[in-house]
């Protein structure tokens, strides 16, 4: 559990928060480098979510996989939306919607 808090927490540190990554940053990137960046996070997240439960990473995978194109437009119309979250909390955000996932036990 504590991988997944590492790996996708959206927290901003008040020292730094004007300087953390944030989506709007994340959105001047090539197509490819977004691409790469979702699916191993996604991946990861999957990954993650089977050691626990193999239902939840089976729903990840096929919110993600099962159309990738969808996905991204979703996500990254959120990021427009919202460019000053950090793109993991983004990603985040959307498995546990779609999949109730990593949710604080």
């Amino acid at each position: 559990m504590i991988v997944s808090v590492l790996l996708f927490s959206p927290v901003k540190g008040p020292a730094y928060a004007g300087e953390m990554f944030q989506s709007g940053d994340f959105l001047t990137w090539t197509e490819a480098s977004r691409a790469a960046y979702i699916e191993t996070s996604i991946g990861m997240a999957s990954l993650i979510a089977a050691q626990r439960d193999r239902a939840k990473a089976d729903c990840i995978d096929a919110w993600y996989y099962g159309n990738e194109d969808a996905a991204h437009e979703e996500i990254f119309a959120t990021m427009r939306r919202h460019p000053e979250f950090h793109p993991r909390g983004v990603l985040l955000a959307f498995v546990r919607k779609r999949c109730d996932v990593f949710h604080k036990e």
